[in-house]
């Protein structure tokens, strides 16, 4: 493991489906993985995703108390640019790997429900973000969906998301900001 720890480049969706207990849990789990980064000399990095962009919130940081303020802080409404996401999360992680980051893990927090493409009309949306997550994979970009979709209506499309990735897969309603800190760990394994 290198002296730097991982990063952890933590990807929320704030789209308009994102409902706020669900925002909610997303704080809880970005809080209890902040407070193990101190630890771990790890450094986390806050996404969010809604309308047609993805926008760093918060570069990598070690500061929980940063960290908090910008979680706190994030809108949410509009569309879900799932593959924008991608996209940005592949440029950090080449520009983290140049600043010595060997061990880089996408924490996406979504119902991966995309519905905005980068170049994609609506209706080639799926295909575009197969590729994309595809293309992810095989930089060695590790990765752990966890599914904020509530079961009855789940559709699969965050699992799917987690496959075409090579990640590990975690359904939130049944996890507490513990659990998706400790699978976003293993992920970093």
């Amino acid at each position: 493991r290198s002296k730097a720890g991982a990063l952890f480049l933590f990807a929320v969706d704030a789209s308009g489906r994102m409902a706020l207990n669900r925002m909610r849990q997303a704080k809880g789990a970005v809080h209890a993985l902040l407070e193990q980064a101190y630890v771990n000399r790890d450094r986390v990095a806050l996404l969010s995703f809604r309308g047609r962009t993805s926008e760093l919130l918060l570069p990598p940081t070690n500061s929980v108390e940063l960290l908090r303020r910008a979680v706190d802080q994030l809108p949410t409404g509009g569309g879900t640019p799932l593959a924008a996401t991608l996209v940005h999360a592949m440029e950090m992680a080449a520009q983290a790997r140049r600043r010595g980051f060997a061990n880089v893990v996408l924490v996406l927090l979504t119902d991966a429900r995309a519905n905005v493409g980068v170049r994609a009309e609506r209706a080639g949306v799926d295909e575009e973000l197969r590729q994309l997550a595809l293309g992810c994979a095989q930089t060695g970009l590790r990765s752990l969906v966890i599914d904020t979709q509530r079961n009855f209506l789940s559709q699969g499309s965050a699992q799917k998301l987690a496959q075409w990735l090579g990640g590990n897969y975690l359904y939130l309603p049944g996890a507490n900001g513990r659990a998706i800190a400790s699978a976003a760990r293993d992920a970093a394994l």
